[in-house]
């Protein structure tokens, strides 16, 4: 009646969940985030394990093989699409517009120029994908979360203001299909409590309803900081745990789990969702071909569906009409599993 496992599994998940290695390395990338190569999941090759769902396997097995026959809590796999709302719309204005156009045209680059004037004929603005991703929601099954900024003073943010009747009405329009409103607190915020809750209550006014989910702009972190600022504003859970330049399991886990406040040992009343994979890292960061992007997405849905967990990933409205982002349809497709 003795199990004797010379791994502590304990601790290794308590180092993978807590993220105590974003607390002991202090090297930072430009915008003051944890960088995957520093990590112990990237630098031993195993950030596309869910290793801490595989712990609990282990831990399982175990039990069972000392008689333990009390059933284990069950989870079903589901795909959570999520969007960072950081622009909702290319042209703000019809002299916007002909900018574009000019710039365009003086590139000399035949494959802007048809990009350019096939959305004007559309008459759609190229970054008003709102509809579409619904859409595609829809049809698996499930509902997006749309996350929006709602402040910041600095050269990240500032992209629009969440007051103008163009964006208030988008938000309507999302709420009224019934999909979700979060927020996207700005690039300043991570470890700003005053500006956050700013943030959120001007958020709340518009949508009449209390926001609590979301992401952090830039996926800015702050250990432990950013999850106690969440946490003290009433928020359910939020979503930056992933990586900017890579893909993959960054707390090891495909499942939500309350968040631990490791400085005073406290669990908070936070859920933490690890988004799984963001369309930029990819596309953007790594610039992967699309075979390559396509290849990574279908090794990581491999791991959540095994362990019926929640495969999030995030893709933002506006990457559509980025040029280096072509041939996008059939990463957006593979990430909604209808590739």
């Amino acid at each position: 009646d003795i199990i004797r496992l010379e791994s502590d599994l304990f601790a290794s998940t308590f180092f993978m969940l807590s993220r105590w290695e974003e607390l002991a390395i202090k090297t930072r990338d430009q915008h003051q985030r944890f960088n995957a190569r520093h990590s112990l999941a990237f630098r031993f090759n195993f950030l596309e394990r869910p290793i801490v769902n595989e712990y609990i396997e282990i831990l399982k097995a175990l039990l069972r093989s000392i008689g333990f026959s009390e059933s284990f809590k069950t989870y079903h796999y589901q795909v959570i699409p999520t969007h960072d709302v950081d622009s909702p719309y290319f042209w703000r204005n019809h002299q916007q517009k002909l900018k574009s156009v000019a710039k365009a045209l003086l590139s000399f680059d035949f494959n802007q120029w048809k990009r350019h004037f096939r959305q004007i004929l559309s008459g759609k603005d190229p970054f008003d994908t709102f509809d579409f991703l619904m859409d595609q929601s829809e049809e698996i099954g499930s509902l997006s979360h749309f996350f929006f900024i709602t402040g910041g003073q600095s050269q990240f943010d500032q992209r629009y203001n969440i007051n103008h009747p163009a964006i208030v009405k988008l938000i309507r329009h999302i709420q009224q299909r019934g999909h979700h409103v979060g927020l996207h607190p700005s690039y300043d915020a991570y470890n700003d409590k005053t500006r956050f809750v700013r943030q959120k209550k001007r958020l709340e006014k518009i949508c009449k309803s209390p926001i609590n989910t979301g992401r952090q702009h830039y996926l800015r972190f702050e250990n432990p900081i950013t999850w106690e600022i969440w946490s003290e504003a009433g928020c359910k859970w939020e979503s930056t745990m992933t990586y900017a330049r890579a893909a993959g399991f960054r707390c090891g886990i495909c499942y939500p789990y309350p968040v631990f406040h490791i400085l005073e040992r406290k669990r908070l009343p936070l859920f933490e969702k690890p988004t799984i994979v963001m369309e930029a890292s990819l596309l953007g960061y790594q610039q992967l071909s699309i075979d390559q992007a396509v290849a990574i997405i279908k090794r990581l849905k491999v791991q959540v569906k095994k362990y019926q967990g929640d495969f999030i990933f995030l893709w933002h409205n506006s990457s559509f009409f980025t040029p280096q982002y072509a041939g996008f349809e059939e990463v957006l497709y593979c990430l909604y599993g209808k590739k």
